[in-house]
């Protein structure tokens, strides 16, 4: 019991320093920025096929697959046929509520 008030302490210390709190904010940002680029990169990716075999799309597909998969099977369940793949966009909006909620819990 006693490690875990010791925890709640230090992590109270660290809530009220403002360079640590400016470096969590920057990380945790940059982090969501990276992952929207990887989709936007993804999504172009998807039209240009000379990028296909390319080890960097590779990497960026195995990336933003486990992101966008959920996104797809939503997408099929409630409107199966479409041209279209929604999927990136919808993944977009959820990335953005969820910095916005991290970031607001957190400051």
């Amino acid at each position: 019991m006693n490690w875990k008030m010791n925890l709640v302490q230090k992590l109270y210390l660290i809530g009220q320093n403002k360079e640590v709190q400016i470096m969590i904010y920057s990380i945790l940002n940059t982090i969501f920025n990276l992952l929207e680029l990887a989709i936007f990169i993804e999504c172009i990716s998807s039209w240009i096929p000379q990028f296909q075999g390319s080890r960097f799309i590779g990497l960026v597909h195995n990336v933003t697959h486990n992101i966008l998969e959920p996104f797809r099977r939503l997408q099929d369940r409630f409107s199966p046929g479409l041209p279209m793949d929604f999927s990136p966009i919808i993944a977009l909006f959820a990335i953005d509520l969820i910095k916005r909620l991290l970031i607001g819990i957190l400051y």
